[in-house]
């Protein structure tokens, strides 16, 4: 299948979880890589650490040399107590694009999963979620929801920073994400929302704006 996928030159998403997954899976694209360059391809491992220990560091270096790229899973919040090694990915440098995994096994709005990986909390306060080593700075973590999602959707020069020539795509926030307390960030809405230069929800003091 890595084969076919590299030669056709399609992109590829693989659900792989555990590290014995990861591994194999890696095993088959390192194969498919050397007839077929995947960097360019966009290939992609989906939910890695939902064991709890991965992506270990040989993994992460495996990731890397092949260029592709991680959207671990945020479904701890609700209190599963397995934590992808969000740290270490980031540091690792590898495409990193923070993800859901929702609806039904986990919150999908995007402060929630923020707050999940700054503050290290679940919502079951007698499960611990992201232990202090693996947590993400604020920033670190909106790079990782925003920029760094932009090669995972194959959309990078297009979305996920606010810069002239990419789509205007935007939102204005109820309370400033990098001042308010810890807990305070999963509370956090939308006041403005535009898409393509279009507004699209407005709420609060641009309530006036509504079309």
């Amino acid at each position: 299948m890595a084969d076919f996928l590299a030669t056709n030159r399609m992109s590829f998403e693989n659900h792989a979880s555990a590290d014995a997954t990861q591994a194999a899976v890696l095993g088959f694209w390192e194969q498919a890589n050397k007839v077929h360059p995947i960097a360019g391809l966009h290939w992609t491992i989906a939910h890695p650490g939902n064991d709890g220990v991965s992506p270990t560091d040989a993994t992460l270096a495996r990731v890397k040399a092949l260029g592709v790229g991680m959207t671990p899973s945020t479904s701890g919040a609700l209190g599963s107590g397995r934590t992808p090694r969000f740290k270490s990915m980031f540091d690792s440098g590898i495409h990193l694009c923070l993800s859901t995994d929702a609806m039904n096994v986990a919150p999908y709005p995007p402060f929630i999963d923020l707050w999940y990986v700054v503050s290290g909390k679940s919502f079951n306060p007698a499960v611990p979620g992201v232990p202090p080593e693996q947590r993400l700075t604020r920033e670190e973590a909106l790079r990782a929801k925003t920029a760094g999602c932009a090669w995972n959707v194959v959309q990078e020069g297009r979305v996920g920073s606010l810069e002239v020539g990419k789509h205007a795509d935007l939102i204005v926030l109820s309370d400033d994400y990098f001042a308010v307390p810890t807990d305070d960030i999963r509370g956090l809405t939308s006041v403005l929302t535009i898409v393509g230069g279009r507004i699209v929800h407005v709420a609060a003091e641009f309530s006036k704006l509504d079309r």
